[in-house]
Order: C-alpha cells, then sequence, then structure tokens
C-alpha cells in the first residue's frame, strides 16, 4: 500500500514558511524552514539537519492571506534524504510531521484551506 493511500486527511501542496524547534534537542534555537504539503493531521517540512522518527517539534507557520499564526507540537513520523545541487552539494531532509498537540479551531482553518484549495 503506498504512503498516501494510508492518510486520514487529504494533502495540498503548501510552500510556506516554517519556523521549527526540536524539543528537547541540544540545540533549543527555533530554525527556518520551508514546507511541501500540509492537510489538517499534518505536514511535510524541508529541514537541513538530520532528526529521528518520533522527534516533537514545536511548528510556527501562518496560511496564506492570514494574519493568524498557527502554532502547533508535531511528531516526526518519516525522514527522507534529499540532496540538492547547486553551487554546491547539499543534503536536507524531506520530514513527514504528524500534529499532535493544534488547537482545534487551527486544525479547521487548515482543513478549510485545503478544501477550499485542492483540485
Amino acid at each position: 500500500m503506498r504512503k498516501a493511500d494510508k492518510r486520514k486527511f487529504p494533502r495540498l501542496s503548501f510552500n510556506v514558511d516554517v519556523k521549527y524547534e526540536v524539543i528537547r534537542g541540544r540545540s533549543p534555537k527555533a530554525k527556518e524552514s520551508q514546507s511541501k504539503n500540509i492537510s489538517a493531521g499534518g505536514l511535510c517540512v524541508m529541514i537541513l539537519e538530520k532528526v529521528r522518527v518520533g522527534t516533537l517539534l514545536n511548528l510556527e507557520f501562518s496560511l496564506p492571506d492570514s494574519d493568524t499564526t498557527i502554532i502547533a507540537k508535531g511528531k516526526v513520523m518519516w525522514v527522507e534524504k534529499i540532496s540538492i545541487y547547486a553551487a554546491e552539494s547539499h543534503v536536507s531532509y524531506d520530514c513527514g510531521v504528524a500534529f499532535v498537540d493544534i488547537p482545534p479551531g487551527d486544525r479547521e482553518k487548515i482543513s478549510h484551506h485545503v478544501m477550499l484549495n485542492i483540485k
């Protein structure tokens, strides 16, 4: 069964800035990242540091055309190493993150955004 077939929520391509912080990590400083897709259940985020499955993250991002910042806690469900080639070789990681603590109203806003924009 493909990964997409296991999902409970529809996904939407979603490229926005995401601030993340590894909970109980060595560097508790928030870092900048970029999302790839989102659903009411979580998001895929591209980061430059390797994290393990099960890692908890504090997340902060905004939906397009919204003044509201969404703050959630997520759990890394999968990690995939991605090589990026530009002037020099770089490595990043796509991380599937499930929301484990998010205000119900924020989850509804995400769901509404996805349903309005999915094609």
